[in-house]
């Protein structure tokens, strides 16, 4: 998309990414009292596949899963300003 600034007649692009959800979490996941939101995390090894880079379904929470070879490609290209954090993966 491109954003655009009036006052001084210029632009950039702007990537913003859509990632694909998949309902991964494993039964061994802790959830919240209201059943909404992931306390711990426990990913699925069969329901990820062989995805790189994805959005976890089924919680409210913002949780991205990068694959570590695909995380690592990313630092050698410049990305910053994200978090990574070791996730248990069963199965």
């Amino acid at each position: 998309m491109f954003l655009i600034h009036n006052q001084k007649d210029a632009y950039c692009i702007y990537y913003a990414p859509i990632f694909q959800r998949i309902s991964c979490l494993s039964s061994e996941s802790q959830w919240n009292r209201w059943g909404n939101r992931v306390e711990k995390c426990v990913l699925d090894r069969e329901a990820i596949g062989d995805a790189g880079i994805f959005r976890v379904g089924g919680t409210e929470n913002r949780i991205v899963v990068i694959r570590l070879d695909v995380a690592e490609s990313l630092l050698r290209r410049g990305i910053m300003d994200f978090k990574l954090e070791l996730l248990p993966v069963k199965g």
